[in-house]
């Protein structure tokens, strides 16, 4: 084989391991359109809430420019709608809070000040007198923190809505981290920005410095105009100041830097080009996107052990668009050349470290290296760049993040790809592990702010809160439909996604409904008719839930088979939070099937909230307080435990129903039958878990195996097994030590043990 058929060959083995791990056409349009989806939903929330705000989710996440290894998170961006940021005095809002763009010798590179301007009586609007803010009588600046400069300018701080978030969202949160401008909230970060619909000057070199022409797009380019850009609190400087030599001029300059805590630094606000950005990733092919996300492979593997973020995947970014722009488009078509067109990457950012500075893409005049790249690092950079490509991009073989040597060492194997069990398990297990987590992403946002109307002192249900959740979850509905009718290729999944609130919508007012003693009404029942639609097994579970709270028992075992039904051999488990997504068999289907059949071929736990508590069986009522448990809120807020909801995995509870359902039924057999396949089930679950005394915390769990053992505890306790279910409850508890149910299981099965013994004594 010669060097070109290999070369071929290697790329076209890259390539294929992209696809397989998600990086095509197909998954980056689901990722944006869950993530555009998320963005709404968010912004709902919050608006319900009473915040007046736009959040926006940037970064690898909505890009799609991302894979289950690399652990992406996401960036937030909190955007009021309540204020303007103007360039000029004529683009003055009524109704709004405006400020004005200020930009002189004190601003950083980059940044400006934010001058407060008003309406005027007699003219145009007109800077705030700085009298205004030390003789306040009329609390107009209440809730904003203003700086007045030496020129008697009033300034906006950049520091004063971090706190205002941090008031809002106290009552429900207990650790709150911080970084930077960042507020840390249920392990993301969410930074405050303030939009500005027009382009300052700094901007127009991007729209029309020359260019080749094919990249970007003119439309892209139009596109981009329309977005503006957003003000972001700027962080603090590091230390030192930056010198720099014009070669043109002879010239030397020092930037001095500001100190964090004087005037001029808590009134710098950063410009960022977000939606711009957005825009150009999205004009991306997908041979772009695949060589892009393999610089950030080899980024994450190779180059952050020794620089840490210092050499960032915005350096990378920067350096990829540079390229498309440059290089011709023909070399971007073809699969045979991915391997090239990532050396092609890798030799601009080697450019840029050479000549240490990174310009922005969209920004004139900023380096990107500036405050990064320490002096001697760049040498050693460009030596491991050049290694690089000298080797052919060897080092992909030897890639431990989603297991890509492994598959690239299989892709040359001698069993063809076609009949390669272990490729067809990699792809199948990939898709599946891609799609259950954007599943998984947006039910785990759903859980999360749906609880926010739970989080009462009060346990009796309250009619507005009821309203207010349930209107909540019709616009959660609402949106559903419109990002199926706006992204047309997914709009089947976004339908099952509205069914399962639906489902959720159902189960409120009917739960409502057998608190207050009343019937349940035709249309809850033409709710929960409607989310069977789509096929989902957790909504005909929840149905029958429902069913067998009301006593009807014959209804919900019907219910129950048809669910049943539904396990398939390649049936994929998916639980929210942490908890790992897991087959129930060890079959291995086709994987290229529809991403719609994909999801219907998903079990999704299971998520009841506290007014749901008439629609649940009797045990899962104690798993709506499990944050009574002591150090349950330990760690609310950073990363959330689900302990204020009953999260159940599908299958098992399907099992347990049936069990309880046959009980009710005197249909003995079928009962049995249905703890024998909850058995067996548990001992599928559990043939991979430590056989010690302290499985450990670190032990990985798939779904919430712990409530499954409580459902097996409580069969034996019916069965009059105690001894078993004791053992099993105690097992729970030692896979999940906190927020786990079972501990009240235990108490009370100690206390009718030693009330029993003293009644017989």
């Amino acid at each position: 084989m010669d060097d070109v058929d290999k070369g071929m060959r290697k790329s076209f083995a890259l390539s294929a391991v992209m696809a397989d791990i998600g990086v095509t056409q197909e998954i980056a349009a689901l990722r944006r359109g869950v993530n555009w989806l998320l963005e709404k939903l968010i912004s709902m929330f919050l608006k319900t809430s009473g915040v007046d705000c736009e959040i926006y989710i940037f970064g690898s996440q909505t890009e799609g420019s991302t894979t289950v290894g690399m652990l992406s998170d996401f960036d937030f961006l909190y955007c009021s709608d309540s204020k303007c940021v103007c360039l000029t005095v004529a683009e003055y809002q009524a109704n709004k809070m405006n400020f004005l763009v200020i930009k002189d010798d004190t601003s950083l590179p980059q940044c400006c000040s934010l001058q407060l301007i008003i309406e005027s009586k007699d003219g145009p609007p007109m800077p705030v007198p700085a009298t205004n803010v030390s003789q306040d009588k009329t609390h107009h600046f209440k809730d904003i923190a203003f700086i007045v400069n030496q020129k008697h300018q009033v300034l906006l701080s950049n520091t004063f809505e971090r706190l205002n978030i941090v008031n809002k969202v106290s009552p429900w949160m207990v650790n709150i981290s911080y970084s930077g401008p960042a507020v840390g909230l249920f392990g993301q970060d969410f930074v405050y920005a303030m939009h500005c619909p027009k382009l300052p000057d700094d901007y127009a070199s991007f729209f029309h410095r020359p260019r080749p022409g094919h990249w970007p797009k003119l439309e892209t380019i139009a596109r981009a105009k329309e977005n503006g850009v957003f003000l972001v609190p700027h962080g603090p400087p590091k230390s030192g100041n930056n010198c720099a030599f014009d070669e043109l001029s002879s010239t030397g300059t020092m930037l001095v830097k500001l100190h964090s805590g004087s005037i001029a630094g808590l009134t710098q606000w950063r410009f960022t080009t977000n939606n711009i950005e957005r825009c150009l990733m999205f004009d991306l092919n997908e041979v772009q996107m695949q060589a892009y996300v393999v610089t950030k492979i080899i980024r994450k593997e190779l180059f952050v052990p020794s620089v840490g973020d210092r050499l960032s995947t915005f350096h990378f970014k920067t350096a990829l668009f540079f390229t498309v722009e440059q290089v011709p488009p023909q070399l971007w078509i073809g699969y045979k050349d991915i391997e090239q067109c990532v050396i092609y990457c890798l030799t601009t950012l080697k450019r840029f470290l050479q000549k240490r500075y990174c310009p922005h893409y969209t920004i004139a005049g900023v380096n990107l290296f500036e405050d990064k790249i320490r002096t001697h690092e760049y040498n050693s950079l460009i030596k491991r760049i050049d290694g690089l490509i000298e080797t052919q991009l060897e080092c992909m073989n030897a890639i431990t993040m989603d297991r890509i040597g492994l598959r690239l060492q299989l892709y040359f194997s001698e069993v063809p790809i076609q009949h390669d069990r272990r490729i067809l398990e990699l792809r199948y297990r990939s898709r599946y592990i891609i799609a259950s987590a954007l599943f998984q992403t947006f039910f785990t946002t759903l859980c999360i702010y749906s609880t926010f109307f739970e989080y009462k002192k009060d346990p009796k249900l309250n009619k507005t809160d009821l309203e207010n959740f349930t209107t909540y979850l019709n616009a959660c509905s609402q949106n559903l439909q419109t990002a199926a009718v706006a992204y047309t290729l997914f709009a089947r999944e976004f339908y099952m996604i509205a069914d399962m609130v639906t489902s959720v919508s159902a189960s409120l007012s009917a739960s409502s409904c057998l608190e207050e003693k009343q019937t349940v009404t035709k249309e809850i029942y033409q709710m929960y008719q409607s989310s069977l639609c789509s096929g989902l097994m957790c909504n005909y579970i929840r149905f029958a839930t429902f069913l067998f709270c009301d006593g009807q028992f014959q209804r919900a075992a019907y219910f129950l088979n048809k669910a049943e039904r539904m396990i398939t051999l390649n049936i994929l488990q998916i639980s929210i939070g942490d908890r790992q997504p897991h087959q129930v068999s060890e079959c291995v289907p086709a994987y290229d099937i529809p991403l719609s059949e994909t999801l219907k071929n998903t079990a999704v736990c299971l998520v009841f909230c506290n007014r749901e508590r008439n629609c649940i069986p009797w045990l899962l009522q104690f798993e709506l307080h499990k944050k009574s448990i002591a150090r349950s809120n330990s760690n609310r807020g950073y990363k959330f435990e689900f302990s204020d909801l009953a999260v159940v995995d599908s299958i098992p509870f399907l099992f347990y129903l049936q069990y309880l359902t046959f009980r009710e039924l005197l249909n003995r057999d079928n009962q049995l039958m249905a703890l024998t396949k909850l058995k067996d089930y548990l001992s599928f679950e559990s043939k991979d878990l430590p056989r010690t005394s302290d499985c450990g915390a670190s032990t990985p769990l798939h779904g919430f195996i712990e409530t499954t053992l409580a459902m097996v505890g409580h069969c034996y306790e019916l069965e009059e097994r105690i001894d078993r279910a004791w053992k099993t409850y105690t097992l729970s508890l030692r896979l999940s030590k906190l927020n786990n149910a079972a501990v009240w299981h235990l108490f009370r099965l100690a206390g009718e043990h030693v009330y029993s013994k003293t009644k017989l004594g």
